[in-house]
């Protein structure tokens, strides 16, 4: 099978762990991924080292690539820089601020090789607002996100930062690979969701999909212009099928108008009926509300331990299906019911 993002070349300029992840991942699905280093290499290559200029954590995020050094200083580099950007199809970078535009990378720079160029800029705060050109890593966003009190780690009334993985580099750079949010992923979902073991679930990002797909935004906001009710329900189905079918989740995207709990409640509803495994949160008021539509009612636990029951005391008796309260019970709905009881284990509701 040809991988979904074969014939797709990458210029990869980032360090540490989120681009890399990013980039990584893009490998993982068959790009041609040219990592850019300094000549020293990534600082990542020389952290807790087994080998000269090797280190498990580099490995860890900068499988499948090839690799060239630069020194960015010299018109020679970029040179060969200019050459690589003018035949790719996928800039990435995650510098300090300011950085791409003094080494010339940043997208004005790069576009003007390569209209065509998708560029793709990771940046601790972004580039407006009062934040915008600070330095960040890691523990700064598990910091001012407030993530860095998730594991409940108070010592002398200071928070302990998660340390158990790189929670925001690696969610940032999973995103920037994974978010089925154009029209171009949404027609090759099935490829993405094939295209690697290690992938676990995909996500539907709403916002770039409308856009992509030519919807019309002031119909999603008045429900009595909304055909059909679930405007996106094709790409919801087609997404969960793709993961489900791979052994994945399926994720439905966020809800960005966190103020309407109502608007929340009916979309994750969609998603739930349809077979997503659950529902992006953005604002804490959301998780109570994904908790209670993607977890399964007492009724509904209720009638799948009868129906799990029936359909066990028929095979004892030799039977390949069971009635029970007026509901035929064979091998396929009783997946359906054993999925409900699954979902009660993991909720805490079994």
């Amino acid at each position: 099978m040809t991988s979904p993002l074969s014939g797709i070349r990458v210029i990869d300029f980032t360090e540490y762990i989120a681009g890399p992840y990013c980039t990584m991942m893009l490998a993982d699905m068959g790009a041609d991924v040219i990592k850019v280093e300094r000549p020293d290499g990534d600082a990542w290559r020389h952290t807790a080292p087994i080998a000269p200029y090797e280190s498990r954590v580099f490995l860890g995020v900068n499988r499948g690539k090839r690799s060239i050094a630069l020194d960015m200083a010299r018109p020679e580099a970029q040179e060969i820089v200019k050459r690589f950007v003018t035949g790719a199809d996928v800039v990435v970078v995650n510098y300090r601020p300011g950085v791409a535009e003094r080494l010339a990378l940043n997208y004005d720079a790069l576009s003007a090789l390569n209209p065509s160029l998708i560029y793709c800029e990771n940046t601790a705060f972004g580039t407006e607002g009062p934040y915008a050109g600070r330095p960040g890593f890691d523990i700064l966003s598990q910091a001012t996100t407030g993530i860095i009190l998730y594991e409940n780690k108070i010592e002398r009334g200071t928070p302990g930062f998660i340390a158990s993985f790189a929670v925001a580099d690696l969610t940032t750079g999973l995103y920037m690979a994974f978010l089925i949010e154009e029209a171009e992923a949404l027609a090759g979902v099935e490829g993405i969701a094939a295209s690697s073991p290690r992938l676990e679930a995909l996500i539907l990002g709403v916002g770039d999909l409308s856009a992509s797909l030519g919807v019309r935004m002031g119909h999603v906001d008045d429900p009595s212009l909304r055909y059909p009710g679930d405007i996106w329900h094709h790409a919801r189905s087609r997404m969960i099928a793709a993961a489900r079918a791979n052994g994945l989740d399926a994720i439905d995207g966020p809800y960005p108008n966190y103020r309407d709990s109502d608007a929340y409640r009916r979309e994750a509803t969609w998603g739930s009926t349809l077979g997503c495994a659950g529902k992006w949160c953005i604002h804490p008021d959301q998780i109570a509300i994904a908790n209670e539509v993607f977890s399964p009612t007492q009724k509904e636990i209720d009638l799948a331990r009868r129906m799990c029951e029936a359909y066990e005391a028929a095979q004892r008796g030799g039977e390949g299906a069971a009635g029970a309260s007026g509901v035929l019970v064979d091998a396929a709905s009783l997946r359906i019911f054993q999925g409900v009881l699954e979902r009660a284990r993991l909720t805490g509701r079994a």
